[in-house]
């Protein structure tokens, strides 16, 4: 688990963000220039020569490019942002180009990655806030699959051996100190509704942000242009677009799991959320694909995800600048756009009923094993004694850790039950019982 950073350690590090955040607010209204100014020039000064040759050759999607551009005129509009703020995100944006530049000169130094096959993956492609990641880190407990962990999603390249090497460990330890200081900087919180560390399974965000689509920002900061983004990165990025960002994902898992002597057998497992994907382009790239969805009742869904936002959105903005009634109208449109994205995935494959496994929230908290049975059953997989045990080991953990218990209502996001529930009762009567 993540170390914990001493009270006044902790203190030390907020009051100094604070005093940053204030210069930079009295800096502007004097000068009328930010502190710290995140432009397209920035980003690409912070990133090394042979990165940005490879960010301008035809190797990398123009894309990437154009979505970078995009993004950081988005966010420059955006009065929420921080000077701290301003800060990680150009880190996270520069992060993620160095990343996929690093991916292309060891793929080009070892175009043997390319032979690794991923042969018949599996994709936990639901909304977000629906146990997704409950049910990633527990199957992740079964050495059949081929999961990827926040370090290496982070840090890709170079290839990763077993066991790790003193390169591979200090990789990790870089990356469980980047998880530390920014749930101190989302507050307390953080760690109750979404505690990763460096070992666990991630989602979508860290793999995009190698190709420059931060799609998830729109749903944290609030801005008529980050409105815009968002809206561009579901119909303005082509199918073939994206397919060009899952052929990356494809190369990434390749890369990851090249050392691996006993990849033979073993099916690849990660986790993506609507609306932040396009399901049609990650199953033109993998064709042999199954995928899980699981379905939580729609109220508790996007009350559920206001919550997260609400924290994770903190290490962005100022002090206690956070709307929680603003971010909960926020979500609901972003929830409901990820809902149609998903019914009308659902719609094209209707016949292909061996490809989806649905599942139900309450089962899978309730019934964990029982559920977990039903989904090996289908993907084909068996379960035995040893699965349950673990699976059981791995919620009697969780709950002494108290991991996903935070309190939060409907009413402090201006949500209405009813009203959220008549907006997506398509969907419930699709999917829930």
């Amino acid at each position: 688990m993540i170390a914990r950073m001493s009270t006044a350690a902790f203190w030390i590090l907020i009051i100094f963000r604070n005093f940053i955040d204030l210069f930079g607010d009295l800096w502007l209204r004097i000068t009328g220039v930010q502190l710290f100014t995140l432009t397209v020039d920035s980003v690409y000064k912070g990133l090394p020569d042979k990165s940005r040759a490879y960010l301008n050759s035809d190797i990398v999607g123009k894309h990437v490019i154009e979505s970078i551009s995009r993004l950081v005129s988005a966010l420059n509009s955006c009065r929420e942002v921080s000077t701290v703020g301003r800060f990680i995100l150009h880190r996270s944006i520069v992060e993620g180009l160095r990343r996929r530049a690093d991916l292309v000169e060891c793929l080009k130094s070892n175009p043997e990655i390319l032979a690794v096959k991923i042969s018949r993956p599996v994709f936990i492609v639901s909304m977000p806030r629906t146990a997704s990641t409950f049910l990633h880190c527990s199957m992740q407990k079964d050495q059949r699959w081929l999961v990827p962990e926040t370090w290496q999603l982070s840090f890709p390249t170079p290839p990763p051996h077993i066991p790790f090497t003193i390169s591979e460990i200090k990789r990790i330890d870089e990356m469980t100190k980047q998880l530390k200081y920014s749930h101190l900087l989302a507050g307390e919180d953080m760690k109750a509704a979404h505690d990763v560390n460096a070992r666990d399974p991630e989602d979508e965000t860290i793999f995009l942000e190698c190709e420059g689509v931060h799609n998830f920002l729109p749903q944290l900061l609030k801005g008529s242009e980050l409105d815009s983004y968002a809206q561009w990165t579901y119909e303005g990025l082509t199918t073939d677009d994206w397919c060009r960002i899952y052929t990356t994902l494809k190369q990434t898992f390749q890369t990851i799991n090249y050392h691996r002597k006993d990849i033979a057998g073993k099916r690849v497992l990660w986790v993506t959320h609507f609306p932040c994907l396009n399901a049609e382009a990650l199953l033109q790239v993998f064709p042999d694909a199954q995928f899980i969805t699981i379905h939580r009742d729609p109220p508790k869904l996007v009350n559920s995800i206001s919550s997260l936002v609400c924290n994770i959105s903190k290490q962005y903005k100022r002090n206690g600048d956070n709307n929680k009634v603003e971010i909960g109208k926020r979500l609901l449109k972003h929830m409901e756009k990820g809902i149609e994205m998903l019914m009308d995935f659902r719609e094209r494959h209707s016949g292909e009923s061996e490809r989806f496994i649905d599942v139900l929230f309450e089962d899978l908290t309730k019934k964990p094993a029982e559920t977990m049975k039903g989904i090996y059953r289908k993907l084909g997989e068996n379960w035995n004694e040893n699965d349950c045990k673990q699976l059981i080991e791995y919620v009697a953990e969780q709950k002494a850790h108290g991991g996903g218990r935070h309190k939060y209502s409907m009413t402090e996001f201006g949500l209405d039950f009813e009203e959220v529930r008549m907006k997506l009762k398509s969907y419930s009567r699709r999917f829930l019982p």
